[in-house]
């Protein structure tokens, strides 16, 4: 049985309140589940990576807060280039959910499956730009405990 699938909260094409289109399912964690979710607003689609607690786990109150924590530090975290920027949160569907700036491509994880580009160059410039915004991070007092 393909887990990710059973856990899945919004199908892809899911309306929810306030204009919110579920466009595609991203990912899942520990905790949560990620959608990309889109919004219509005049003439511009704005997108969001969406991270909303996965069913199984929002009963557990400790689980609660400890999702309540992450989004509390994300969002006190000042902008910086490399991290993903937190822009607000509300609850849709009785599901508090976590709007985040959405970067368009594959995980780091996808890229070094399918690419054959593995320059030192390359490489190191990626490398650097993740050692600067966990130090960054780490400056404001955040050590991110789930590096992959």
């Amino acid at each position: 049985m393909n887990m990710m699938n059973t856990s899945q909260y919004w199908p892809e094409g899911t309306e929810l309140p306030g204009g919110y289109h579920v466009a595609k399912h991203l990912g899942r964690g520990g905790m949560g589940i990620v959608y990309l979710v889109e919004r219509r607003i005049a003439l511009k689609t704005h997108q969001y990576a969406v991270k909303t607690m996965i069913p199984e786990i929002s009963d557990d109150p400790g689980k609660r807060r400890d999702f309540l924590k992450e989004l509390r530090t994300w969002i006190d975290l000042p902008f910086h280039p490399n991290l993903v920027s937190c822009r607000f949160f509300k609850t849709l569907e009785n599901t508090l959910s976590i709007f985040a700036e959405y970067i368009n491509g594959d995980s780091l994880d996808k890229w070094i499956k399918k690419t054959s580009d593995f320059s030192l160059e390359k490489l190191l410039d990626m490398a650097i730009q993740a050692a600067w915004g966990l130090h960054f991070a780490h400056e404001c007092g955040v050590i991110h405990q789930d590096i992959k």
